[in-house]
């Protein structure tokens, strides 16, 4: 913004009398007047992008601070990356506009010493999970672009609420709307703040800088189909709850087919093969899922499903033994043991087996982890995939599960751990006996160790029938 000497002169003294509107264009002074209500305590915005919102949160903290002497207000960006590019531009220009008196008399570390004794403080959250940024007692916490820290509920439980203790401070989370709605800005900030009447939205349609030009090319060749668009929605109509397209982990699974194939499908007419997933790691959930292999159907039916954290092999042993018996019951008769099958970790095997007479095969793997996830995506496209709707946590982590921006890895949220469920499933679907067939009609049966080697029976009795003895 270029201003004429007079025009610096009136900024400064408004700054002076502690007044930013002048900054603000209607819908953020909007904003401004609401984050300055009464009981304002924590507050959560999701905006559009490039609708300023660095530059306003910037404006009210340094304005906090000229008019709260001896506070200290602590303004938070994912990254020291992105504090260095896109933060402490901003903040250069804020400072252009103060008079003399109010400069900051020292800047130390990211660190300005006003001359009322307030502090204004800038840091990165990215090294080690926001630990470096326990110190002071503060009066006000921004945290801007929340949508990229991973580990945003674990940074405002364990670090910025207690530092808000003793100075009955505010809290101010803003940021776009994530890629997945199952990160903790929108699955926990915006849901409580929604119930509370302490959310803020800001759209595309309150940018006074977007003009009708660009707007007709953003609708129309950048994002072609503009409201329908989920990019478009995400970006710029702070839709929280649509998932990038692109980096969703299952692309392939639709919730509407799935669902179709219920309303006709009544279960097993005779024996089928159970099949119990198991997802462990240290730090992640346990995850576990059961269901069986339908032929006749072409289907392997997700029944049930569990996923706890902090859970020891006793009480994950305790909780596979209960769902097994849950589900052996619902099966026809005949139905063999169930297949077992978890991601090779040899002293959970023994200890599952040893305990609780749980046998379990390591998952069959492929060259890499990317061919192991396309069995599974292809398994869900050609419809061998179908997952009941007693089952929300799996079908929420397919709808929403995303890559990390290397592609690398999954995005950890703290509602799907590391997609444990889908990992648990991709390990059925990759040991799955697709061509068993235990009841099929006026065929003969197989035995419990038995596989069709293809759909083409041959005269029952000789080897062209296609049976293979598996090994027991």
């Amino acid at each position: 913004m270029t201003m004429s000497r007079e025009q610096l002169d009136a900024a400064r003294k408004l700054f002076t009398m502690g007044d930013i509107t002048w900054l603000l264009h209607p819908k953020q002074l909007e904003l401004y007047n609401w984050l300055n209500e009464e009981g304002r305590d924590l507050a959560v915005i999701c905006t559009s992008r490039q609708i300023g919102k660095s530059f306003m949160m910037l404006a009210y903290a340094i304005n906090y601070c000229l008019q709260h002497p001896k506070q200290t207000v602590l303004y938070l960006a994912p990254t020291m990356t992105q504090l260095e590019k896109i933060i402490l531009p901003r903040l250069n220009t804020i400072m252009q506009w103060l008079p003399d008196g109010l400069l900051p008399q020292t800047r130390e570390a990211r660190r300005w010493l006003f001359d009322n004794g307030s502090i204004f403080r800038l840091d990165g959250v990215g090294r080690n999970r926001g630990v470096a940024v326990r110190g002071d007692s503060i009066a006000l916490a921004i945290i801007d672009e929340a949508r990229d820290i991973t580990h945003l509920q674990e940074l405002i439980g364990a670090v910025i609420a207690p530092m808000l203790t003793t100075t009955d401070g505010k809290l101010i989370i803003i940021s776009s709307a994530p890629d997945s709605p199952a990160h903790a800005f929108t699955d926990i900030f915006i849901r409580q703040a929604v119930a509370r009447g302490d959310f803020f939205s800001l759209t595309y349609q309150d940018n006074p800088m977007l003009s009708s030009k660009r707007l007709t090319y953003l609708t129309e060749v950048l994002y072609p189909g503009g409201h329908s668009n989920a990019t478009f929605r995400r970006e710029y109509m702070a839709d929280y709850t649509v998932t990038d397209y692109e980096k969703r982990v299952v692309r392939e699974w639709n919730q509407v087919a799935n669902d179709r194939f219920f309303e006709s499908y009544a279960g097993p007419a005779g024996p089928v093969r159970a099949y119990i997933g198991l997802d462990s790691g240290w730090s992640d959930p346990a995850a576990v899922i059961t269901g069986w292999w339908d032929a006749t159907a072409g289907a392997l039916v997700i029944d049930d499903e569990w996923m706890e954290r902090h859970k020891n092999t006793a009480q994950i042993g305790r909780q596979i033994v209960l769902m097994e018996e849950k589900l052996m019951a619902k099966l026809p008769k005949g139905s063999p043991e169930p297949l077992r099958i978890m991601d090779v970790d040899p002293t959970l095997m023994h200890d599952l087996h040893s305990l609780y007479n749980l046998k379990f095969e390591p998952v069959f793997k492929v060259n890499s982890s990317i061919a192991m996830m396309n069995r599974l995506r292809i398994s869900i496209a050609e419809g061998k995939v179908k997952i009941a709707k007693h089952c929300p946590q799996l079908r929420f982590q397919l709808e929403t599960g995303v890559f990390n921006a290397k592609h690398s890895d999954y995005v950890r949220t703290e509602k799907t751990g590391h997609l444990d469920l889908v990992e648990s499933l991709k390990g059925v679907v990759l040991n799955c006996r697709f061509n068993e067939v235990l009841h099929s009609g006026n065929i003969a049966p197989l035995g419990p160790n038995q596989m069709r080697l293809s759909r083409t029976f041959g005269i029952p009795g000789s080897f062209k029938q296609g049976v293979l003895q598996r090994p027991t």
